[in-house]
């Protein structure tokens, strides 16, 4: 395979696709590679340009065509992280510039992590209409509750899901889905919209939807796929904005210690206005609304930078110190403790969010200028 080849291949599999030919000649190509994984890991993070990144993996692909050994393996999760570097290199001028390259340095976090700090995971608190609260990390996959004419179910793969149960009224009661720091949970309501709740979120709903909307209350961020009603319109609210949808997929991130809210529209077309007004801003998919809690803005919106917490990953594009911890606290459960001012310290940056938190405290450490110590569940912030 030519280089010009490859670039096109791994800079298409994220933009564009790909047609099943040519994934199977980029999947055959990167098998022969044989990766390890915390390898590959550290090389996407390491700071270079489109071309370094081609050609190093070429010359991987050289060295073991070369000799000749094959694996059956198909790293597909590792081939979308490697064609997301490929784009991002293109699309952001600042990374973390690592002071390791293939191979990882000796870290140079400080302190000791006393209590086990892990990746946040499927946790959830789900809160019935007559104050009954079920742990969802817990509580076994099947039947819930019944509420009325309402089932709620817990499916094997870790989603509540509702189902209205055919001649039985509902009475639309409410209930509120819940994540702490360090959780995150899907649900489907009984319309059939889908929603993907972020860390320390919650999601306040009817049982049953009735009447000519669908109104539903959001603390926190999460994504929607909104089943499509052109008779029931569907109200997120939140932080004294509300938006306005037939049926559509978008995500609004509404966190109480954020200074905006923002909503980005992935597809079809939403209202986003400001409690009490009138005057709401139309959105096409691609553009994104910030609300600072007078004046709602439109801008063109960076989609992989908006949906990356869906897909596993943080990506920090030229973010202040304080926004990036802000989303460590939240996923990790931490309390973050700034020992110093860091106001024009800012990074650059596309991290799994699987990944141990020294790990990626170690890669910001990596940068210069900014040091980090564990002790128990909080981090120092330091100069």
């Amino acid at each position: 395979m030519q280089k010009d080849r490859l670039k096109y291949l791994l800079k298409n599999y994220s933009v564009a696709g790909l047609s099943e030919t040519e994934l199977a000649e980029l999947e055959d190509w990167y098998n022969q590679i044989n990766y390890g994984e915390q390898q590959l890991d550290l090389w996407i993070l390491e700071a270079g340009g489109e071309d370094v990144i081609v050609n190093h993996l070429y010359e991987k692909f050289e060295q073991r065509n070369h000799q000749q050994v094959k694996t059956k393996s198909i790293w597909r999760t590792k081939l979308v992280a490697v064609a997301a570097s490929i784009v991002l290199v293109l699309s952001l001028s600042l990374y973390f510039y690592l002071s390791y390259s293939v191979n990882p340095a000796k870290p140079v976090l400080q302190g000791v992590e006393t209590v086990a700090i892990k990746p946040g995971g499927n946790k959830a608190v789900l809160t019935l209409s007559n104050g009954k609260q079920i742990n969802l990390e817990t509580a076994s996959n099947g039947q819930l509750a019944q509420i009325g004419g309402v089932e709620i179910k817990k499916s094997v793969d870790g989603q509540v899901f509702y189902n209205a149960i055919s001649g039985i009224n509902s009475t639309g009661e409410s209930n509120t889905i819940s994540t702490p720091n360090g959780g995150q949970y899907q649900i489907i309501l009984t319309d059939g919209t889908r929603v993907w709740l972020n860390a320390a979120s919650s999601l306040k709903y009817p049982t049953a939807f009735s009447g000519n909307e669908r109104k539903v209350e959001l603390k926190g961020e999460a994504y929607f796929e909104v089943s499509s009603n052109q008779q029931s319109p569907f109200l997120v609210v939140s932080n004294n904005q509300t938006v306005k949808v037939l049926g559509t997929h978008f995500n609004i991130n509404a966190y109480p210690d954020e200074p905006v809210v923002k909503t980005t529209l992935l597809e079809g077309r939403v209202i986003v206005s400001a409690e009490h007004s009138h005057d709401g801003k139309i959105l096409s998919p691609g553009q994104q609304a910030i609300f600072d809690g007078y004046h709602i803005s439109v801008d063109k919106a960076d989609l992989k930078e908006a949906m990356a917490w869906k897909n596993g990953y943080f990506m920090f594009k030229d973010e202040d110190i304080y926004a990036i911890m802000n989303q460590i606290s939240r996923w990790y459960n931490v309390d973050v403790v700034y020992m110093a001012k860091f106001d024009n310290k800012r990074f650059g940056g596309y991290v799994s969010r699987s990944k141990k938190i020294t790990d990626l405290l170690n890669i910001m450490e990596s940068t210069k200028g900014i040091h980090f110590k564990i002790e128990g569940r909080r981090v120092f912030v330091m100069k």
